[in-house]
């Protein structure tokens, strides 16, 4: 078996005027030192060990009391508190049970592209760097994230998405009752049995071989910790998000050849150069 997929990072930046930032301010202002405490130790939680986003569970709490002598309910109140202001999305936290922003993302990401690493793609789920901020000014280098000005309408909207997706799982079900693949147990497929079905479903291999690979360093579950009971209901459920997916990925590699040709250039020396050494 291969080496398990390094997704954290050893470190992150901090801005020596983080606490100019108004959240942070708001923050202060509410939970005072402890809360930014907790703060700084979720950004911690997310960079080492997942990347760009912390599983946030019945258990998360009690962890979090116990590590930094906090009150547990302190640590409750405090998550809410940067979910509402704007530092952690609330959208992901309600709906998907993870702490995560636009600003961890695109750092985590960047890290990850300068040390070149393979695995640099962020779950179609919880992408939160193609969403554009609205009514809150633009996204800053800080360890903050403008909110995207989700209200009740929008909540609404994600409602009835997770219904018509709950809807397309149950057909997708249906669909592959009868299909040569089915079986009594759902357990983890070979790369082959996945790509063979991903295929015959109209799947790009780049976009099938991300889903098979994020899924497996995860252990086979969704985003939000469940398993994966039906992978096959999963991959008919996942295609609306390929185009997405590869339209990222092609402006991925312009920018990485790109930045190739711009250091080729700059290693090629120029005529001057040449008759100098001459």
């Amino acid at each position: 078996m291969g080496r398990p997929i390094k997704k954290g990072i050893d470190y992150f930046p901090t801005d020596v005027d983080i606490f100019q930032d108004r959240k942070i301010k708001r923050l202060l202002r509410s939970n005072n030192g402890k809360g930014f405490t907790i703060y700084i130790y979720l950004l911690s939680c997310i960079y080492r060990e997942k990347g760009y986003y912390y599983e946030w569970d019945k258990h998360s709490a009690f962890d979090i009391s116990d590590d930094l002598n906090i009150a547990e309910e302190t640590v409750t109140d405090v998550v809410n508190n940067c979910c509402e202001i704007g530092l952690f999305n609330q959208r992901l936290y309600k709906n998907e049970s993870v702490l995560s922003s636009k600003s961890v993302q695109q750092r985590w990401k960047k890290v990850v592209e300068d040390a070149k690493r393979k695995n640099t793609f962020i779950m179609e789920e919880m992408d939160l760097t193609m969403e554009e901020t609205t009514g809150l000014g633009e996204e800053t280098n800080k360890l903050v994230e403008e909110t995207t000005g989700l209200g009740e309408e929008s909540a609404q909207s994600k409602e009835e998405d997770s219904k018509e997706e709950d809807s397309k799982e149950e057909d997708s079900k249906e669909e592959d009752s009868n299909s040569p693949f089915s079986s009594a147990e759902n357990k983890v497929p070979t790369w082959e049995d996945f790509w063979t079905h991903a295929e015959s479903k109209g799947y790009h291999q780049d976009y099938a071989r991300h889903l098979y690979d994020s899924r497996l360093s995860e252990g086979w579950k969704r985003s939000n910790g469940n398993p994966i009971e039906d992978w096959r209901a999963y991959l008919n459920m996942n295609h609306k998000y390929q185009r997405t997916f590869l339209q990222k990925l092609k402006q991925e590699n312009n920018e990485a050849e790109t930045r190739e040709a711009k250091a080729n250039k700059k290693s090629t020396p120029s005529i001057l150069d040449r008759v100098k050494l001459d």
